[in-house]
Parts: C-alpha cells; structure tokens; sequence
C-alpha cells in the first residue's frame, strides 16, 4: 500500500487545476506530478517541445505583472501526449554485446 498520492490521483489533481485555468494550482500539481515521474520536469521539457511551450505559458502567467489570463490546455494536451522515455539503443546495443574476454 503506498502512503503518498498515487501518480494516478497526482495526474488528476493536475488535469482539474489545468482545466480550470488556475495557473498557481497547476504549477503545485504539476511539481508534484513530476516527483513521481522517472526524470525531472526540465528533461521532459527537453525532449518533448509542446511541454517546453506549455512550462514557458505557464511561467510566463505565474511571473507576469499583467496577470495574464492563462489557458491550461494546452499543458494537460502536452502532458497527455508526453511520449514514454525509452532506453537510448546505446544502453540495449551495449548489454547485448558479448563478454570481451569470455572467462
């Protein structure tokens, strides 16, 4: 049984603070999510553009003196079709090479 909030309640928390436009609640689920994600948010933004875009929106609302009215669309879409990481081919091509000096 895990004590904390499951990536599931996590993922949920965030889709309702984003669909809501409540940029403050979706930064704390989103940082929250992330926790519990294999990389940080930073690597994610890396590698998929739509959630570099979407973080940039999402900052750009939390830091702005104009309070802009911010949409959360566009980050539940980008963490919705985050692709899942897969080992780099280096790390499978490497395990499957064969011993150099078989014993």
């Amino acid at each position: 049984l895990q004590a904390g909030p499951t990536p599931r309640s996590l993922l949920d928390d965030l889709k309702r603070a984003c669909q809501a436009n409540d940029s403050q609640a979706t930064r704390q689920a989103l940082d929250a999510w992330a926790r519990q994600q294999p990389e940080t948010l930073a690597d994610m933004a890396a590698r998929f553009v739509p959630l570099s875009d979407a973080l940039d929106g999402l900052n750009g609302a939390l830091y702005s003196e104009t309070g802009q009215r911010w949409q959360g669309e566009a980050l539940w879409q980008a963490i919705q079709n985050l692709p899942t990481t897969q080992p780099t081919a280096t790390e499978t091509e490497i395990s499957a090479l064969p011993p150099l000096y078989p014993r």
